[in-house]
């Protein structure tokens, strides 16, 4: 899970899995990338003005996204980013917070990349968005009756 900090996103949390082949990002590892399917959904969630500066600052140094494309991302509640970062590598990315009012973090999982995207997202959004709103929930950033559209 990541949170935007300036123009960079910076993990600080992860849960360990046991498969038998675990992509890791450790907590604290920070990024820049507008290309990483978490930055790009918080950018998503950012008021008009927060996003224009952000976008500007970043435009000197990296391609960012158009605010067309983010509008597109807020409003599907989730962003999938296939070998956009690093090859063989696919991120699911959903907000953590309460869409209506602030959203503070995103919730990515990485995975190889799948030979369906489309058939891979549409299996793991279900536990994703469940997650997201759990971690959101305890931490007292919605209520039980806050629903995903």
């Amino acid at each position: 899970m990541g949170v935007l900090d300036s123009t960079d996103i910076v993990i600080f949390g992860q849960a360990a899995v046991d498969p038998p082949v675990r992509l890791s990002i450790e907590a604290g590892a920070r990024f820049s990338a507008t290309r990483i399917a978490s930055v790009r959904l918080l950018l998503a969630h950012l008021d008009q003005a927060a996003r224009t500066a952000f976008l500007k600052r970043k435009a000197r140094a990296e391609p960012v996204p158009d605010s067309a494309e983010l509008d597109r991302l807020r409003v599907g509640g989730f962003c999938f980013a296939h070998e956009e970062s690093v090859r063989g590598v696919a991120d699911v990315a959903v907000p953590v917070g309460n869409l209506d009012v602030s959203v503070l973090a995103a919730l990515t999982v990485p995975v190889l990349s799948p030979s369906s995207p489309q058939a891979f997202t549409k299996r793991a959004l279900p536990f994703l968005c469940a997650a997201a709103d759990a971690i959101a929930k305890h931490a007292g950033l919605k209520s039980g009756t806050d629903e995903r559209a």
